[in-house]
């Protein structure tokens, strides 16, 4: 996607897990239902900026990095490792980074997080994406499968996603 599209998408594919950690939050109080809601609009927002940044940020005459990197000649497995790699890494660190300034705003009376805090769930949310979808193209390396590479990394990234967010609030 591009333009209005990369900035819509991961509102429309990520509102399912914002609604589903304000229900949970409110069901099991496992967070104030106050911090759910404010952090599952901090994550749209922020997810849609990656968004932007991903799709759409000029790079060396392509648009966005997925375009730049297709244009390098590698193999399949190497551009959806490096591409998952850059895609991963960038939505976490802009999403944990916006609720890392936002609790230190005061934004969040029950949310202090530190930068360790926040790197410990950049980095499994990156291991974790990049294992769902290294496992994925181990059995099916073909890029007529793309798709289905496509659908494991959005369901790791969201999954994970979502229990970064839940383990940040501590009892």
């Amino acid at each position: 996607p591009h333009g209005l599209a990369a900035l819509l998408w991961p509102i429309v594919t990520n509102l399912p897990i914002a609604i589903l950690l304000v229900l949970i939050a409110w069901r099991y109080a496992l967070i104030p239902v106050y911090d759910a809601a404010i952090s599952s609009l901090i994550l749209l927002v922020s997810l849609s900026v990656a968004s932007l940044i991903f799709y759409d940020l000029p790079i060396f005459g392509f648009r966005g990095f997925r375009c730049y990197f297709d244009a390098k000649g590698f193999s399949y497995k190497e551009l959806e490792i490096i591409i998952v790699l850059i895609w991963s890494f960038l939505f976490a660190t802009i999403a944990f980074c916006a609720l890392y300034g936002s609790s230190k705003s005061g934004l969040f009376p029950a949310l202090s997080l530190s930068i360790k805090d926040c790197s410990v769930a950049i980095v499994l949310l990156v291991g974790v994406t990049i294992f769902s979808v290294g496992f994925f193209i181990a059995g099916y390396p073909h890029p007529a499968f793309e798709s289905g590479r496509g659908v494991v990394a959005a369901v790791a990234l969201r999954i994970s996603l979502f229990f970064g967010v839940i383990t940040m609030f501590k009892a």
